[in-house]
């Protein structure tokens, strides 16, 4: 070790440092070269005009349309959207939400909960009488409206809130109790946060369900909110509920015996599957009432699930002239130019891909196209991580205001997420060629 401090020995191991060094820094620098340089990031500024430009784009559209984009708007990431902006938008949201038909009575109290879902960050009270005010629905064949929309709003409360918001819930389920259907499920939160008075709300919900004025959807929501309760509350209480339960379901299914005939209607057979399910649930609650309901209507045991309901983008009209792999082909053609860090192929698939969504929309390949099909929606994130300068200027090919509408909203939310491809357009049923 002392002959390390001796010049003649310094020397050399100094000298040799010195060169492994250069060595090291000149294969990190022709490294550095021959790598082509990423994609340059974006300020938040331009993902917020992209909102912008959406919002203005369907500022005269029919209100069903424009609430499909204000829904959108509302929930984009702080980052992007002010918290005052998409408060102003949920209002905006809610108001028009009235305005939409009845025969999209769904989407109406879609766009209501989410209005006040968004609504609860910025002020909590007027979330609450947004769903206060909201319409039940047709109690006779749907699920009460409001009681859904809770099942959003509440338990945001209580992760805001804690066990303070347990009152408050309590106060508001009743108001939506005593004007239809109990917010069973939205309530559970408040079982499951509250140590002391969970059993309180608990009894609640069993005096509201004992009313026997509760649809299927009622009957259901209740068996399930039984069964997610059953922790917290323990098993005398969950066997008085689950007869009440069985005795409510039993009362629909006599009184409604026409409505789960075997007779090829839909609605019937959603009634079937409905049924079946909750008669599934009590068999985990309370076999001996499964056994008695069993008995008396066998046809639930065996019931199957039906098919899943055609959806708003399924196809209305043949698309003869649109080969279902242009857009696969295209979102290939875009993995491969990120992982090259190829920007020039990357653009070219990027208005490959744009260019086979708006023929798919003219075509009609995505039916009613209320909303961009699921594979049209996943390119698009694709591009905007890609080509997060660009996409704005490319979104313009797309034909219909509307459709481009939405998807800048989708691209704008994209453009600030980690650029790697998290997803894939091939398998995606959409692109699936008819037989």
């Amino acid at each position: 070790m002392q002959r390390f401090y001796q010049p003649r020995w310094r020397t050399p191991f100094v000298f040799s440092a010195l060169l492994l060094f250069a060595m090291c820094a000149s294969a990190a620098t022709a490294k550095t070269k021959r790598r082509t340089p990423a994609e340059p990031s974006v300020s938040p500024d331009q993902p917020r005009q992209m909102l912008l430009e959406s919002y203005e784009l369907t500022r005269e559209a029919d209100p069903l349309h424009r609430c499909m984009v204000l829904q959108r708007l509302i929930y984009s990431p702080d980052r992007v959207a002010p918290g005052n902006l998409r408060q102003k938008w949920a209002e905006e949201l809610y108001t028009l939400a009235h305005q939409v038909p009845d025969n999209y009575s769904d989407k109406r109290a879609l766009a209501e909960g989410s209005a006040a879902q968004v609504m609860v960050k910025f002020e909590m009270t007027r979330a609450l009488s947004m769903l206060d005010a909201m319409e039940p629905g047709d109690l006779s064949s749907q699920p009460d409206h409001r009681a859904q929309a809770a099942g959003i709003v509440f338990p945001q409360i209580i992760s805001m809130e804690g066990a303070r918001g347990i009152p408050i819930l309590r106060e508001h389920a009743r108001v939506i109790g005593d004007g239809g259907v109990y917010p069973y499920l939205a309530m559970v939160v408040a079982v499951a946060r509250d140590a002391d008075g969970g059993t309180d709300v608990y009894r609640e919900a069993m005096k509201y369900a004992s009313r026997g004025s509760d649809n299927l959807h009622g009957i259901s929501s209740f068996a399930l909110f039984i069964d997610l309760a059953h922790p917290y509350v323990g098993d005398e209480l969950t066997s008085q509920a689950a007869t009440i339960a069985a005795a409510q379901l039993r009362r629909w299914l006599e009184s409604h015996a026409e409505d789960i005939a075997d007779d090829g209607s839909r609605a019937h057979l959603d009634n079937r599957s409905l049924g079946s399910r909750t008669l599934h649930t009590l068999q985990r609650l309370s076999p001996q009432e499964y056994e008695k309901l069993s008995e008396l209507h066998p046809e639930l045991v065996r019931a199957n699930l039906p098919a899943r309901a055609p959806g708003s983008n399924t196809a209305t009209a043949p698309a003869s002239n649109v080969d279902p792999q242009d857009l696969a082909s295209a979102d290939e053609a875009l993995t491969h130019a990120s992982l090259t860090r190829n920007r020039q192929a990357a653009s070219s698939a990027v208005e490959d891909g744009i260019a086979a969504i708006d023929r798919r929309f003219r075509e009609g390949a995505c039916g009613d196209c209320l909303s961009p099909e699921g594979a049209a929606s996943i390119f698009v994130r694709n591009a905007a991580k890609a080509s997060p300068r660009t996409i704005r200027t490319q979104l313009d090919s797309i034909s219909d205001p509307y459709y481009r509408a939405m998807l800048l909203v989708t691209a704008a939310n994209s453009m600030l997420e980690p650029a790697e491809h998290h997803a894939t357009v091939r398998r995606h049923s959409s692109l699936k060629q008819k037989q």
